[in-house]
This record gives C-alpha cells, structure tokens and sequence, in this order.
C-alpha cells in the first residue's frame, strides 16, 4: 500500500478524495496544500507523489457541480466521521441546515416565510414549533467538504456506531507511523547514499594507471577514506628538513614520493 492509499481514500461514486485522518474531503487542487499544512511529518518527495498520483486519477470532481451527492437517504460514510444530529431540512427545496437559526433565515429570505409563533409566554410555549413550520428537524446529515464554497449537507440514514478512541487513536497512529516509517527509510538511503559518494572505493580507482596501481595495493589501503580530504593532503605542502644552518635540505625520496602522489591525484578524483 502506497503513501496515497495510507492516507486517502478514493470514492469513484462520488468522485472525491476523502483524507482518512482528517474526516473529510479534498478538493483535488488543494491536495498539496492539505499536504502541506495537516502532514507536515511526510517528506517532500512523498507528498509530490501522492499529488502527482492524484493528478493521474480518474472520477474525481474539480468543479463542486461535478460531485455526485447520494440521491437516496443511504447509510453514513464511515469514513467521514461522525454524522451531524438533529439538522434541519426545508419542507419546499430540501435544503438542509445544521440548526434551527440557519434554517428559519433560509426560509424567509427565499421563500418568504414568516413565523406565526408569539413572542414572549412561558417556557414550555416558547419551545413549541410554529404551526406554519416550513421545515423538519431531526435529521441525521453529513457533509463531504469543509471548504465554504463546497460545503453541502446530505442525509443519512443513522449515526456511525461511535468507535472507542483509543481504537481510533490506534489507526490513525499506526497509518502515521507507517508514513513516518517510510520517511525515515528514504532519509537513510539517501545518507548512505550521500556517504558513499564520499568514500573512496577499490571499484571508483579505474584508470589507463591500472596497471600501477593494482600492484601497489594503494585501491585497498586509501578504501574508506573520504575523497576531499585526500584531495587536501595532496596539496599541502611537504615538510622539509633544515640543516645545521638552518637551510632546508632536499630529500630526494620525499620528492619522489611526492610526485607519485601527485601523478595518481586523477585517479582518486
């Protein structure tokens, strides 16, 4: 199972992408900046895949007319979380509302409702619905986005049998352990990988010197050393022996040895 499947799922019936930790959908174009701003635990590299896997998925709605909401009152989807209760729907357009304020300004403004209750009276009075009520409450609903040009409630049939914390907890640990897993994996080869580079190795000496080097066993001995450093001690300068008078004398094995090491720089860059 990929990074996308770990933490998304995909509803080709609906054509949305549902982001399983956080409860809701994403519109395709703000994947990489959900990304961004809920999961910064997941490297760069994961989180241009997963945008890119998206780009090449098909049944995914980029305009808000293109989502496809349940024609007929259907179980919860479990995926979205809990259902929202006691909602409100317009007995003339079915819009539907989270509380009773939403629904009566709705109703007034476009269908040109007005309520017949009285003001004022006792408690028991006040609480009860207008005779003229354009709307029906109790509902159960859920909504697929929660972007406020996206934004559409829908009916279903029952809550989501409410699932112990400490199991929810678990998954949502466990998906951002395996995510956070994978980050650490590619983190260390990359490394490795890095300091590889910068070791010398018996197979990175290969030269028209070959011949040379391979007698002199030089390919083993310098393995494991990094690269820059030796490229420094090649240029440093020798150190020269004085004599009584205090002049330097030349050594003429150093100066050969020099050489040597000079002629072969090519080979360990």
């Amino acid at each position: 199972m990929n990074a996308f499947e770990e933490l998304f799922t995909h509803f080709p019936n609906f054509r949305i992408i549902v982001c399983r930790d956080c409860k809701f959908a994403v519109v395709p174009d703000q994947i990489k900046a959900h990304l961004n701003q809920n999961h910064q635990t997941l490297t760069a590299s994961t989180r241009k895949n997963i945008v890119e896997q998206v780009g090449r998925l098909d049944h995914v709605a980029y305009r808000t007319e293109d989502v496809i909401y349940p024609v007929a009152v259907q179980d919860a989807v479990r995926e979205l979380g809990p259902v929202i209760e006691q909602c409100f729907e317009c007995k003339e357009c079915g819009l539907l509302r989270e509380n009773r304020k939403g629904i009566e300004a709705h109703c007034r403004k476009e269908h040109n409702w007005s309520s017949t209750k009285s003001r004022g009276g006792r408690g028991s009075f006040r609480s009860q619905a207008a005779r003229n009520q354009p709307f029906t409450e109790g509902h159960y609903c859920q909504r697929f986005f929660k972007y406020a040009q996206w934004t559409k409630l829908f009916k279903v049939l029952q809550a989501v049998p409410h699932v112990q914390s400490s199991h929810h907890d678990f998954e949502a640990d466990t998906r951002a352990q395996k995510l956070a897993d994978g980050a650490t994996d590619e983190l260390k080869s990359k490394l490795q990988e890095l300091h590889r580079q910068r070791e010398v190795g018996v197979s990175d000496v290969r030269s028209a010197m070959d011949p040379w080097l391979d007698p002199t066993g030089w390919a083993s001995h310098l393995s494991g050393f990094e690269k820059e450093k030796l490229r420094a001690s090649l240029n440093a300068a020798p150190q020269r022996e004085a004599d009584e008078e205090g002049r330097q004398v030349v050594n003429e094995e150093e100066n050969a040895i020099e050489a040597a090491c000079r002629a072969t720089g090519s080979a360990i860059k």
